[in-house]
């Protein structure tokens, strides 16, 4: 009788800690996919690189696909520069590295690299200046000097991830508008 009154018990744990776990991933989905629109300006934006680079450039190929593609997801659209209301203009991104630690075998090296662009954003309607400003991210990498190939995928992941960063900041600074 006592076991069957445990497996009761166990039974019925069992159950409540899966239907609460269900019940909180469920809020979770439901929030997905809210985001703040940005302003009315940036419903028809284009994106260029800096006049001194063509648009072809490939060191802001890769941070003007993310900013497109959160402008889309936040209600803008990226448009040719005659349909735009807007343009944003992306310099070239720069990359400052210094070494900052390495370890007693000499084959560690630590360094810090800070990565920026800067962007300036133009009414195409009255041809004024709407903003101009540089957004910066510092990242961290540790590579070891024997092994060269990975630390080579190591700096273009780093490189990745602070595009990544770069573009959520400026997505932030859009929205501020």
């Amino acid at each position: 009788m006592i076991n069957k009154i445990k497996k009761l018990l166990r039974y019925k744990v069992n159950i409540s800690v899966i239907l609460a776990s269900l019940l909180i991933s469920g809020c979770g989905f439901a929030l997905r996919g809210t985001t703040v629109p940005l302003p009315e300006k940036f419903s028809y934006t284009h994106i260029t690189n800096h006049t001194t680079l063509n648009d072809n450039y490939n060191e802001n190929n890769n941070i003007k696909y993310q900013l497109s593609k959160l402008i889309k997801v936040n209600g803008g659209d990226i448009v040719s520069k005659s349909n735009a209301k807007v343009m944003i203009i992306l310099e070239p991104i720069k990359v400052h590295s210094r070494q900052i630690a390495f370890s007693r075998d000499a084959n560690t090296r630590e360094y810090e690299n800070t990565y920026s662009v800067a962007i300036t954003i133009i009414d195409k309607v009255t041809a004024a200046q709407l903003g101009n400003k540089v957004f910066s991210i510092v990242k961290h990498i540790q590579l070891k000097d024997n092994k060269v190939l990975a630390g080579n995928e190591q700096r273009l992941i780093t490189k990745e991830e602070a595009e990544e960063e770069l573009t959520q900041q400026i997505l932030l600074y859009l929205r501020n508008f």
